[in-house]
């Protein structure tokens, strides 16, 4: 999940002698250590909002605001629209995204040369493309939560304690805080797999193709 902060660096709180953007820093970083953020990770991006380009003719400037204000993730409704239109028309706007990882995807962080990603001289760095990728995300969201269903409505024919068994991984992956946490919920995987390998193909007695199919196996 990615959440962006805009903020008026035209306010004359944000005003110093080291820039806007120092100060938001700031008063952002300061927000999240007072947080418990325990076992949570986080990818941060910061720069200017570019829209000088689409200011200079009223079709181009309608054009931006529908991209920024025309969509909506649904349940996000926490944007002032009238506030945010007239604020970016007219002042400087620093915006601070803030990806959130449930788990860190790597187990260590090396310099990596980006090159010109993510630049003003990105051409796939257009609000176009951010829309895409917001609108797949959804997408994602739909089919996923449809196949979610699907599996819960297969297992719980094929045998009653596979909903249990994956109840119980999934509630101690969300609420761990230790390795041994970790390892319940691990353990609790394998009994859901274990079970869900027995009904599909029962454990049998005699070899398949040379193989042994028994319960240990």
């Amino acid at each position: 999940m990615i959440a962006a902060y805009h903020f008026n660096a035209d306010y004359p709180k944000y005003r110093g002698g080291s820039g806007y953007h120092l100060p938001i820093q700031r008063l952002f970083f300061h927000s999240l250590l007072k947080a418990d953020l325990r076992g949570q990770h986080f990818k941060l991006y910061a720069d200017d909002l570019l829209v000088s380009e689409f200011l200079t003719r009223a079709e181009s400037r309608e054009g931006l605001l529908r991209v920024l204000l025309g969509y909506r993730i649904q349940g996000w409704n926490w944007l002032n629209d009238d506030a945010f239109s007239s604020a970016v028309v007219s002042a400087r706007i620093y915006v601070v995204a803030i990806e959130y990882w449930r788990q860190l995807p790597f187990k260590a962080v090396v310099w990596e040369d980006l090159g010109h990603r993510g630049t003003i001289v990105d051409d796939t760095d257009t609000f176009e493309n951010a829309e895409r990728k917001a609108r797949l995300t959804e997408y994602l969201s739909e089919h996923l939560v449809r196949l979610a269903d699907d599996i819960l409505l297969r297992i719980e024919d094929l045998h009653e304690a596979l909903s249990d068994q994956l109840y119980t991984a999934l509630r101690g992956f969300q609420l761990f805080e230790t390795n041994e946490d970790l390892a319940q919920s691990a353990l609790s995987c394998r009994r859901f797999l274990t079970t869900l390998a027995d009904c599909l193909y029962p454990p049998r007695d005699e070899p398949v193709n040379g193989r042994k199919v028994g319960k240990e196996q």
